[in-house]
């Protein structure tokens, strides 16, 4: 996908993707229609991966191990970080809410990938 729209083009499609899958992933009340929607919501997730990572090795081309790890070791450092606070979400709102956290950072993720500038060739 990357290769044919661009490494920008396809994280903005997948974050965007990713707003609507998890929103009615998280409100469903029929485990059929959830499980349905794991598909989309899964692509959307892993789809971000590579383009995130090529973006980072583009922008730091002279330190592409650097851009590696910071990349995928900042992405799942901010993750861990904001596990204890889903988790607290969780406990005193309910999982319904702490489940809301996985819609929300798609629309914050969708926000920036828009401000991403386009990578010098």
């Amino acid at each position: 996908m990357s290769d044919k729209w661009g490494s920008i083009k396809t994280m903005r499609l997948a974050f965007l993707i990713m707003i609507p899958a998890m929103f009615f992933l998280t409100h469903s009340t029929n485990e059929w229609v959830a499980m349905l929607l794991l598909v989309p919501a899964g692509f959307a997730v892993f789809t971000v991966y590579s383009p995130i990572v090529y973006l980072g090795q583009t922008y730091l081309a002279k330190n592409v191990g650097f851009a590696s790890g910071v990349t995928m070791g900042l992405g799942t450092t901010v993750g861990g970080l904001m596990a204890p606070f889903v988790g607290h979400l969780a406990d005193n709102l309910g999982i319904g809410a702490a489940l809301n956290v996985l819609w929300l950072s798609g629309v914050v993720a969708a926000i920036f990938s828009f401000i991403v500038p386009e990578p010098k060739k």
